[in-house]
């Protein structure tokens, strides 16, 4: 039963709009290490909807423009070029989601939490130091993007993953217990097809065990206390829980000290009210 049931959330990768590939060229191009705005605006206006949408999200309460932007050259001018290759990436995830076969409202909830994860792990990112923050928020939009194919599989399975959590499973166990596989291996499967580069793919795909990323465990143990911090912070939670032995790891991976994150709780309510307004902004 658990292989028909794992067979069926891999078949329906196939069935998920394929990403743009304007944006993987977007992609690519932010990696140069210097980045021309006119070259980037040049390349997302070859996508009409594309534009449309960045230009949304840029004129959204999540930047507090007094006026509109009319023009891609000009949210260049007025957000730079990391922000602006945020938005695209930002309005391919909502795009993706819009074309999923889950309900209306958990992809509003999967379009927010992907968010909330992507600007909580740049913030974090950019105080660690040394990971890219653009690889860091990248990470963070996709890490729970799974949920898209695992959410429309999951038939009468909803129940027995009640019950394994309710045991102690945590997400990542609980579905590979019950479907054979977890959110997060298939939003890597479904980066691979989309050729993205390796390192994110890893990532993601181990952010709930980052002691296995092969490439990078750093940027994955960040992915994975962002997610975890975004989560805190949004539910009004003590952050000394992320102190717990279940945190170590994360911590160690990253660097990062487990005592600094309360002074960072201000910082981050900002970020989760941005993001949102973005999730509101896309409608």
């Amino acid at each position: 039963m658990i292989l028909e049931r794992m067979k069926e959330i891999v078949d329906g990768i196939r069935t998920v709009r394929p990403w743009p590939p304007v944006a993987r060229r977007v992609l690519q191009l932010s990696r140069a290490e210097e980045v021309d705005p006119e070259d980037l605006v040049a390349l997302i206006q070859t996508d009409g909807p594309l534009t449309a949408q960045v230009l949304k999200l840029c004129n959204s309460a999540a930047y507090g423009f007094q006026r509109e932007v009319t023009s891609l050259r000009e949210a260049g001018t007025r957000l730079g070029s990391e922000a602006l290759v945020q938005l695209v990436l930002a309005s391919c995830v909502d795009d993706a989601l819009e074309g999923g076969a889950i309900p209306a409202a958990r992809r509003r909830e999967l379009w927010e939490l992907s968010l909330r994860n992507a600007l909580t792990a740049h913030f974090l990112a950019v105080r660690q130091g040394e990971l890219d923050p653009d690889l860091a928020y990248t990470a963070g939009l996709l890490c729970n993007f799974g949920y898209l194919v695992l959410d429309a599989h999951l038939g009468d399975c909803a129940a027995e993953l009640d019950a394994r959590r309710a045991a102690g499973d945590d997400e990542s166990q609980a579905e590979r217990a019950v479907l054979g596989i977890d959110h997060a291996r298939v939003a890597g499967r479904m980066m691979r097809r989309w050729e993205f580069p390796e390192l994110l793919v890893d990532a993601v795909e181990h952010h709930h065990e980052p002691g296995r990323a092969s490439l990078d465990p750093a940027l994955c143990a960040l992915v994975r206390l962002a997610e975890r911090l975004a989560d805190a912070v949004e539910a009004g939670e003590d952050l000394r829980a992320l102190e717990d032995p279940a945190g170590e790891e994360v911590f160690r991976l990253t660097g990062l000290d487990p005592t600094s994150l309360r002074g960072y709780e201000v910082a981050l309510q900002l970020e989760m009210e941005r993001a949102r307004a973005l999730a509101l902004a896309a409608g």
